[in-house]
């Protein structure tokens, strides 16, 4: 079997997240389901944490229609304003948490685990995946096999982010995730990592409420956490990381890039990834319009020194499992 590595965007959780032009309406409906539920709340904070939300989303509601995405308006939050900046990465945490348990998870990332998890719960060693997204759609899809919580998952599937790497043991001859990005999460003043709702088994009414106490209280005391979601253009570590990784990268024969444009904002980072893959033989692009995705790709590969066969694949029903994959 192949060492086969999966790069996903923000379309591989299109199923459950929504892409940037839809951002704003999408939180508007969101608000509604979780603004109904405190409505009809008798918990004494209900009416606070009511007015509290809807002040919060309707700002992010602001930024999204004012610019050409939220990442747009982060950058111009770091260069101009640091403490609306990181309130702006809580709340982002927030919604995607919020949007996670309102909506199913993406059907494609149960698909994927379904498909290659071995006897005993065991992954495969051969396969990795590179990350953008901070949501925890790969967590929360393999919890619902093993059962436990969101930190459980990651300890699992041998998770890492440039938060944590010095954390890292030898992930090349194993399955392992490296989010890119980090995760909406959080990280207190004691060095403790935090996800906004751990334990996803409750009714979904109860969990949005506790979910937005919990964001309420760390929102207000925000000097007191960091955020593990980052830009790449923030992340001054991330190049570093990437060469951390080196051993686990130059394994890598064939990528499965999956919902992912290689954006400018991204593309530094990503030409660190791709000059480590000395050993990469094929790249698979499975999105809608893969042809565009290409012609950027292309690009990058020029620069990286590298000419894999680069092979086109325009249905999204599921992950594309190449040939190599062979799951004993």
């Amino acid at each position: 079997m192949a060492e086969v590595a999966y790069l996903l965007g923000a379309g591989a959780s299109a199923g459950a997240l929504p892409i940037v032009s839809q951002m704003a309406n999408e939180i508007i409906e969101d608000q509604t389901v979780i603004s109904n539920y405190l409505k009809r709340s008798d918990a004494v904070d209900a009416n606070p944490l009511l007015v509290f939300l809807e002040d919060r989303l309707a700002e992010l509601v602001k930024a999204c229609d004012e610019h050409s995405s939220v990442d747009t308006y982060a950058k111009k939050l770091y260069h101009t304003d640091q403490q609306e900046f990181q309130k702006l990465k809580i709340t982002l945490s927030f919604y995607f948490t919020a949007r996670q348990i309102i909506k199913q998870l993406d059907k494609r990332y149960d698909n994927f685990f379904a498909s290659i998890l071995q006897a005993g719960n065991r992954l495969p060693k051969k396969i990795k995946v590179l990350s953008w997204n901070y949501d925890f759609q790969l967590e929360a899809s393999f919890q619902n096999f093993i059962g436990g919580n969101l930190d459980n998952s990651k300890e699992r599937l041998n998770m890492f982010s440039s938060y944590d790497f010095e954390q890292m043991e030898y992930i090349y001859d194993k399955f392992s995730v490296i989010k890119l990005n980090g995760s909406a999460r959080m990280k207190s003043s004691t060095g403790k990592y935090l996800f906004l709702i751990e334990n996803r088994n409750q009714n979904q009414e109860q969990l949005l409420i506790d979910l937005v106490r919990n964001y309420h209280r760390i929102y207000e005391k925000y000097s007191f956490y960091s955020c593990e979601l980052k830009f790449a253009w923030e992340n001054s570590s991330l190049i570093d990381f990437i060469k951390y990784c080196h051993q686990t990268l130059t394994c890598i024969e064939v990528i499965v890039v999956i919902g992912y444009s290689f954006p400018f904002f991204n593309r530094k980072v990503d030409l660190a990834i791709f000059e480590n893959l000395k050993n990469l033989k094929r790249i698979i692009i499975q999105d809608k319009n893969p042809e565009a995705i290409k012609e950027v790709l292309l690009e990058l590969l020029e620069q990286a020194g590298i000419s894999p066969e680069v092979i086109l694949k325009s249905g999204t029903d599921q992950f594309f499992f190449p040939k190599e994959l062979e799951i004993n």
